[in-house]
């Protein structure tokens, strides 16, 4: 793709975006939902969870656009620092989708809880009415809670990770590859344009 500034520029906006909404959606859910849940949280938390794995779905298929387009080996993956902060990352980010999976579960107990909440009770045979208190909901808004704070934390150690990425160049990294073919330097349209590329797009792998 570095021969296709267009393309390079659309695949990091989108990854960028894509981090964005995630991490920026965690914080606000931490911040002002999840402390006091307002009425109609059950609605705010259903939407959120389709747009957060819509954003993950972008984020990984950018993220790994980019890790392509700078190692372009699996070997300069296992044996290039370079490629094995890319590997950290990898890993933060399963532990935090797994994290998210669980978050989303919740959020389907909880939703279900609300619509059970909601709904009339139904009359027994005998006139009467059957009376079923529906679960308790701070358990659930706590799991959340923590889930969702558990999420913020990788998150901000993902960000970290990618900051460790922006300062390694790819080139010196992988410059004594003795395949050859993995060094950014040697990818079209790369040629003569100094480390300032490893700066631009080193720092959103995945």
């Amino acid at each position: 793709m570095a021969a296709h500034p267009v393309l390079t520029l659309a695949d990091d906006t989108a990854h960028l975006s894509a981090v964005a909404i995630w991490l920026g959606g965690l914080a606000v859910l931490v911040a002002c939902v999840l402390p006091s849940p307002p009425e109609g949280c059950a609605s705010v938390l259903t939407r959120w969870s389709r747009l957060a794995m819509l954003a993950v779905v972008v984020l990984v298929t950018t993220g790994t656009i980019q890790a392509w387009r700078e190692l372009r080996s699996v070997h300069a993956l296992f044996h290039h620092s370079y490629g094995q902060l890319v590997l950290v990352k990898v890993g933060l980010l399963a532990l935090m989708l797994g994290l998210a999976n669980v978050s989303r579960l919740q959020v389907q107990r909880y939703v279900s809880v609300q619509r059970y909440a909601g709904a009339p009770k139904a009359a027994n045979a005998g006139g009467g009415t059957a009376v079923l208190d529906p679960p308790s909901t701070p358990d659930l808004v706590t799991r959340m809670r923590r889930g969702v704070l558990g999420e913020v934390a990788i998150g901000a150690v993902v960000l970290i990770a990618t900051a460790a990425l922006v300062t390694t160049n790819p080139n010196s990294s992988m410059a004594a590859s003795p395949t050859g073919g993995s060094s950014v330097a040697g990818m079209p349209g790369m040629a003569g344009m100094g480390a300032m590329p490893a700066v631009v797009t080193g720092g959103t792998d995945l």
